[in-house]
């Protein structure tokens, strides 16, 4: 069922190339524990978006989860610019 959601997303994703579309194929890849490639979408997502605060808060607590900490805070400090 995750692969499903993946590809589901990835159709969404072509038929409608937006920052909404990017965090929502993010949420499912994460999901599939397919990391990395959660991490891009949701940094296109960023930049798509740049004063969304969802996809740099779920980025950063997966960089976090990846053990990637510096990466991490970076994105909560961005996060807390986005939203004091």
């Amino acid at each position: 069922r995750l692969n499903l959601a993946v590809e589901l997303g990835k159709q969404a994703l072509s038929a409608e190339h937006s920052a909404e579309s990017h965090f929502d194929l993010a949420c499912s890849l994460y999901r599939a524990e397919r990391f990395e490639e959660t991490l891009r979408h949701f940094e296109l997502a960023q930049q798509l978006r740049p004063d969304w605060i969802n996809p740099v808060l779920n980025a950063g607590a997966l960089l976090d989860r990846l053990d990637r900490p510096r990466e991490a805070l970076a994105l909560m400090e961005r996060a807390v610019e986005l939203d004091p």
